[in-house]
């Protein structure tokens, strides 16, 4: 057929070398030279390679949402990419305060063990309890992230494979 171009309509080129871009959906892009050098109709075929899933999962494994964006579901592949960013965040968050937290549970459990006075045990042991409360919604807090994200990142890879739209 004659080359399409935008707004639908045949072109017809005059004499000279000409580089086009073929794209189709699922496909791979491919670069094309083109020579005329006869006025008459000339017809081109061009063979596109059709992306394949396994080159999805392998891009999603590295970043979710990269294989749906490679298989141009770009909606599947913002959310993807935003959930896994966002729980990585979250989770990096909590590990960052946990390990500013966890060593104060020490000190705070020494305070109690040499406290002498009843109300200064009393208060030094409260502190500790609160401390170690802290550290352990912390680590409950970080088990959640990073099963959630294990689970996205799961989840996206079953997508990128089996639901991409791809063949192969």
């Amino acid at each position: 057929s004659d080359i399409i171009f935008k707004h639908g309509k045949p072109q017809n080129l005059i004499f000279g070398d000409y580089s086009f871009l073929a794209t189709a959906p699922k496909y791979q892009s491919k670069n094309i030279s083109v020579l005329v050098n006869k006025p008459k109709s000339q017809t081109f075929q061009i063979n596109l390679e059709p992306k394949n899933r396994i080159k999805a999962l392998t891009y999603s494994t590295l970043l979710p949402g990269s294989g749906q964006f490679y298989a141009e579901n770009k909606t599947k592949s913002a959310i993807f990419f935003l959930a896994s960013a966002g729980l990585s965040t979250m989770f990096y968050n909590n590990y960052d305060t946990y390990n500013v937290e966890e060593p104060l549970v020490s000190q705070y459990m020494e305070n109690y063990l040499n406290a002498t006075d009843l109300d200064e045990i009393d208060q030094n042991f409260n502190t500790y309890q609160s401390q170690v409360n802290t550290v352990n919604d912390l680590q409950t807090q970080m088990i959640l992230y990073g099963g959630a994200l294990a689970v996205t990142w799961v989840v996206n890879l079953i997508d990128a494979y089996f639901f991409s739209g791809l063949l192969e």
